[in-house]
C-alpha cells in the first residue's frame, strides 16, 4: 500500500473489528462462567459484557450509521435490523438473568447473533467508514469506547 493510500485511511476499521473480538469474548467468558455454575461471576461478567456490546451499538448508530444510511440504504437497513435482533436477545437473557436462573439458550443466541452481526459490519459497513465518515465521527466513536474498554483494563 502506498504511503498516500495510507494517510486515507482512519484506523475505524481495525478497531471496531478488535472491539467485535473483545466483546465476543466477554461474551464467552460469561457463558463459560455459566457452565461452572458461578451463577452471580456469570451474572456480573454478562453484565460487562451488555455494557460493552452497547456502548459499541450506541456509537456505531450515533456517529456511523447515519451517513452509512445516506450512502448506502439497504445495507444500512440490515445492519439496523441486527442491533435491534441483538437487542431483543440481550434483553431475554437480562430478565432471565434478574430472575436468577440464566437461561444459556438465549447467551447463545445473543452470542450467534452477535458474530452474524460483526461479519456483516466487518464486510460492508467498516471498509466504507474508513475513508467515507467524517474524522471527527470516526474520533468521536474511539472516544465513546475507551472508557468503557479503560474500565475493564483498570487503568
Amino acid at each position: 500500500m502506498s504511503s498516500a493510500s495510507q494517510s486515507t485511511l482512519s484506523g475505524l476499521c481495525a478497531a471496531l473489528t478488535f472491539d467485535h473480538a473483545r466483546i465476543e469474548t466477554c461474551g464467552r467468558h460469561a457463558l463459560s462462567l455459566l457452565h461452572c455454575s458461578e451463577q452471580d461471576e456469570c451474572r456480573a461478567s454478562w453484565f460487562i459484557f451488555r455494557k460493552h456490546l452497547f456502548a459499541h451499538l450506541d456509537a456505531e448508530e450515533k456517529w456511523i450509521l447515519p451517513a452509512f444510511d445516506a450512502a448506502r440504504p439497504e445495507a444500512c437497513a440490515a445492519v439496523r435490523s441486527g442491533h435491534a435482533e441483538i437487542k431483543r436477545a440481550m434483553a431475554t437473557v437480562s430478565a432471565s438473568l434478574a430472575s436468577g436462573t440464566a437461561d444459556e439458550h438465549a447467551m447463545r443466541e445473543v452470542l450467534d447473533l452477535l458474530i452474524s452481526q460483526c461479519q456483516l459490519e466487518e464486510r460492508e459497513l467498516y471498509p466504507w467508514s474508513e475513508t467515507a465518515i467524517d474524522p471527527t465521527h470516526s474520533r468521536a466513536v474511539l472516544e465513546q469506547l475507551e472508557p468503557v474498554n479503560r474500565e475493564e483494563d483498570g487503568t
